[in-house]
């Protein structure tokens, strides 16, 4: 393999975990594990507010990291360089940060921020899921103005392949056999500058075991759906017929990963 998917840390309050890419080798001259760096949290207090529970990653054309923090509201740029932060945009009002608990006994009954995922595609614009707005918000270029709306019920993840966005979406129904229950939805891209800035539905894909879909990666043809319920990952071709699960009982409630090019 050239590459192998990684669940990364469960990214939460004012800090985003940093984990080594390439693996240590051991003695031996075997893969061993990823050695944890440390975290990256801002040092201006003032950005507390916009940047509490960090929760999608996204590389910029420049270089930099845009992430979208779930409650708080915004896109926050990281430079990867001066480690400086700032604010790219304030998409909604921040839940308040002292009403926030991520106790194990209380991290279900926590107030929960509207902003979810964030992309930049190859075309290089933006895109955020606010998910109690129900819609994908579009900037072009990935620093710039609104130029769309696309409209999903309840999206949380998103991953682009071939310029087809693909949106998980929890559905205002929670049945996975109901015609609005959760899915991923597929969207063909327009390109940027072209007129109205415009998704097409291509697809709804929707399975019996797929009923909180987070994130979501797609790689050698194949779309990998995290299902948050089930605590598994989901395999479907990228037209969404189902393949199977590749990995079932995932600990704790998983949310996001990534693809790392890697040794193995």
């Amino acid at each position: 393999m050239q590459a192998a998917t990684s669940l990364v840390a469960f990214l939460r309050d004012l800090t985003l975990p940093v984990i080594s890419a390439p693996r240590r080798r051991n003695d031996d001259g075997t893969p061993g594990v990823r050695p944890y760096l440390g975290v990256v949290r801002p040092s201006d207090p003032a950005m507390a507010s916009s940047f509490n529970h960090p929760y999608g990653i996204a590389v910029a054309p420049d270089g930099s990291l845009h992430v979208s923090a779930q409650n708080g509201g915004a896109v926050v740029r990281i430079g990867l360089d001066a480690g400086d932060f700032s604010v790219v945009r304030e998409v909604s009002a921040p839940v308040d940060v002292k009403e926030n608990s991520y106790s194990a006994a209380t991290v279900k009954k926590a107030p929960q921020g509207p902003l979810r995922d964030v992309l930049i595609d190859q075309s290089g614009c933006e895109h955020v899921a606010q998910r109690e707005a129900h819609e994908i918000l579009h900037y072009c270029p990935f620093d710039g103005p609104l130029v769309g709306r696309t409209s999903v019920p309840k999206p949380v993840g998103l991953v682009e392949e071939g310029g087809v966005l693909f949106v998980g979406s929890l559905g205002s129904k929670s049945s996975p056999a109901d015609p609005h229950g959760p899915a991923v939805y597929s969207f063909d891209l327009p390109q940027p500058g072209t007129g109205d800035y415009r998704l097409t539905l291509r697809k709804r894909i929707a399975h019996s075991q797929m009923k909180h879909p987070a994130g979501m990666l797609a790689h050698n043809q194949a779309l990998y759906v995290l299902d948050q319920a089930s605590s598994s990952l989901l395999v479907f071709d990228l037209d969404g017929r189902f393949r199977g699960e590749a990995l079932v009982d995932l600990p704790d409630a998983p949310e996001k990963m990534l693809l790392v090019e890697d040794e193995c």
